[in-house]
């Protein structure tokens, strides 16, 4: 749009009432309708949390309890009930909890790597006197800043790797896989979680030239499971919204062959 069209655009907004009607039914429709919901999704949580008349939610990483979880919006994606007022965990993290409690995971002084930390969980695995490294391309809040592609550590040395929507983003993810593969122990497990769709067959590479920075370069289909046999892997998966379809989201839960 040339810097002429948009003052005519403006100079047309203050002018024309139609116009304006318009504009602002486009820009609530298609554009703000997610984050305008969420917003008021969440007064609603404040206010009835603020009450204490229920507590029929609760986080279990930081132990917040309360009604709802509170709402989070992008301009294309709404979700309810979703992320913790308290620690600002997603129900990911969430569900990765329970996963590790069943998996008998969160045992003191295991050593636990998380590509791109959040720091809501690494509180709780502090907690749970469990030895903590993050690692990060370019977050300076992670403990090491290094590329997954070429971990800085030896073989066979943390329990549990935790990696949660990095390989979307990584050029060569199958070489991320196989360094799971060597910095683990025999005993060890990786637990991933991706831009994953059920059903879909194959992974779909996007075209890197027509991304904007931060847009994840594929989507992980049904044969993601098989690459993560090939890296050396026994793999199971845990779909922990129940859904079972593409709604659903997946854990992937890899053990390094013996």
């Amino acid at each position: 749009m040339t810097m002429e069209r948009f003052e005519d655009y403006i100079r047309r907004y203050f002018k024309d009432k139609e116009f304006r009607r318009r504009i602002s039914f486009w820009l609530l429709k298609t554009q703000f309708r997610h984050k305008i919901h969420a917003g008021i999704d969440n007064v609603l949580n404040s206010v009835v949390n603020w009450s204490g008349v229920s507590n029929s939610s609760r986080c279990n990483i930081c132990g917040w309890s309360g009604w709802r979880f509170q709402s989070y919006a992008t301009m294309t994606y709404y979700k309810a009930n979703g992320f913790c007022p308290v620690c600002g965990s997603l129900p990911r993290y969430r569900a990765l909890v329970a996963l590790l409690e069943k998996l008998n995971l969160l045992v003191p002084n295991f050593r636990y790597l998380e590509i791109a930390p959040t720091n809501g969980f690494k509180e709780f695995l502090y907690t749970k006197q469990i030895h903590y490294t993050s690692l990060d391309l370019g977050d300076i809040h992670a403990q090491i800043i290094g590329d997954v592609q070429s971990l800085p550590f030896p073989v066979g040395y943390f329990d549990v790797v935790i990696c949660f929507h990095v390989l979307e983003f990584v050029p060569d993810w199958q070489r991320a896989l196989n360094e799971f593969q060597r910095v683990l122990l025999k005993s060890g497990k990786a637990i991933l979680s991706e831009n994953y769709l059920y059903g879909q067959e194959k992974t779909l590479e996007f075209d890197a030239v027509k991304l904007f920075s931060g847009t994840p370069l594929r989507r992980f289909g049904s044969d993601f499971p098989d690459a993560i046999l090939e890296a050396g892997f026994n793999v199971d998966s845990f779909d922990y919204l129940g859904l079972n379809d593409a709604r659903g989201d997946y854990i992937f839960i890899a053990s390094p062959n013996s």
